[in-house]
């Protein structure tokens, strides 16, 4: 106990030196939403955070990849996907970027308002948007493509823009990966449906299955479709000030959880920050978890002291 209550001390009575930026989504999206719940609480910890709103995952990836940035929010296929395009550049980005906190799943939305659509194979040379071009729902979408061996006729508007698109018959479908429910999707009537996504081994490596239903959308009938984990991702370093950040920001996270899940984003209610990170995981990062963990089956809560 007392080397547990030592690592503690240590980790909240250390110097921060800097503040932290994430790498967030738009500016109306969950991903912002999120941080700025981890903002809100964390500076009671006194840790500072900036937030930056961008276009999504996969230009995240970028921004944290170039130290542009500390953090970055990101669907976890996302990092498979940047890995890929990097790869013929000579970059192994499993060397560089690693997960730091487990957020919590996104389903994956495949909107249609053609009664004729049921399945996401029948949009086989359809008229498809994927979302802005760097968004995780375009990464996902083509994840989607590849596994069911399909092309489409792809566009990446605004998910508004799309949506408006779809009623006026100009697309014959949209692709959004969110926390459902969705906002944008809540009150659409029975002209529109969600796209079954059929099973495929290769996808639940990543990906869990999801029923989109009534519960979450009162106007669906039930939908089968996967969901995949957002994440807050940081960078592969042994910097100790990096570390002693992470680490505190963490540990604030998650001692600040039912505060969370009481007045954070919906989605924190689902959320897997208790969970330790199988894959990519930063050492540094699951060893904070880990403390957490340790006093929590032990009955004690971390307090800071005003």
């Amino acid at each position: 106990m007392k080397r547990l209550l030592f690592a503690i001390i240590v980790i909240f009575y250390a110097d921060l030196g800097f503040a932290l930026t994430i790498a967030t989504g738009p500016s109306d999206g969950t991903y912002i939403q999120i941080a700025r719940d981890i903002q809100r609480v964390s500076q009671k910890d006194g840790i500072k955070i900036e937030i930056l709103a961008t276009q999504g995952s996969f230009e995240n990836m970028v921004l944290l990849g170039d130290r542009k940035v500390d953090l970055a929010i990101a669907q976890i296929d996302a990092l498979g996907f940047f890995a890929k395009v990097m790869k013929p550049q000579g970059v192994n980005v499993f060397e560089t970027l690693r997960v730091i906190l487990n957020l919590y799943p996104e389903e994956i939305h495949v909107l249609t308002n053609n009664s004729a659509i049921n399945s996401f194979l029948q949009l086989q040379g359809k008229r498809v948007s994927f979302g802005p071009k760097n968004g995780g729902s375009a990464l996902t979408g083509e994840v989607l493509l590849e596994t069911y061996g399909m092309k489409v006729e792809k566009s990446y508007p605004d998910p508004k823009d799309a949506l408006e698109a779809l009623r006026k018959k100009l697309l014959d479908a949209m692709i959004f990966v969110g926390g459902a429910p969705v906002p944008l999707f809540k009150n659409l009537g029975s002209d529109f449906r969600f796209v079954d996504l059929p099973r495929d081994n290769s996808l639940e490596t990543t990906y869990d299955r999801k029923t989109l239903d009534r519960t979450l959308y009162d106007w669906t009938i039930p939908t089968e479709t996967y969901t995949v984990y957002s994440v807050l991702m940081g960078r592969d370093t042994k910097d100790q000030l990096y570390i002693q950040n992470i680490q505190r920001l963490i540990l604030s996270v998650l001692s600040n959880q039912d505060q969370l899940k009481a007045s954070g984003h919906e989605k924190w209610k689902s959320s897997g920050i208790n969970n330790p990170l199988k894959y990519y995981g930063y050492g540094p990062a699951n060893d904070a978890i880990g403390l957490y963990q340790r006093l929590e089956s032990l009955g004690y809560k971390i307090y800071r002291p005003k």
